[in-house]
């Protein structure tokens, strides 16, 4: 897991970005992957009260390579509201997920967030196959 950290600012303490990564048998790094978007992609949306919003920002299947990132805005009690970005990429037996957290002065466009998705896409093939 990488966890990048910007120490020297005014930022505030949900900002953040994470990758995870990991090497799973084929057929469960595939299943992986379809199983998070059904669940991401089943998320309820509330017009009032505590909910989350979901928007596809891309979702690319080209056989053993496939990703799908993700805006989620989940509203919290409080007129609160929690914003993020989720990418969940698989090329052959490597997987990985994305997570950005933005916060207000500190935020990623949706483009921003698929081109940084597409980047760590091209780097996953470097990881060792599981089998």
């Amino acid at each position: 897991m990488r966890t990048f950290v910007k120490v020297d600012g005014d930022l505030p303490a949900e900002f953040g970005l994470t990758q995870v990564v990991a090497a799973l048998p084929r057929k469960t790094a595939a299943g992986l992957l379809e199983a998070y978007r059904n669940a991401i992609n089943g998320c309820p949306d509330r017009e009032a009260g505590a909910g989350t919003e979901v928007r596809v920002l891309r979702a690319q299947d080209d056989g053993d390579e496939s990703f799908t990132a993700w805006h989620l805005s989940t509203r919290l009690p409080g007129e609160r509201i929690v914003e993020y970005s989720v990418a969940l990429l698989r090329s052959g037996t490597a997987v990985s997920q994305l997570v950005f957290v933005s916060a207000p002065g500190a935020r990623m466009s949706d483009a921003q967030f698929v081109t940084l998705t597409e980047r760590a896409m091209s780097r996953l093939p470097q990881l060792p196959d599981y089998d």
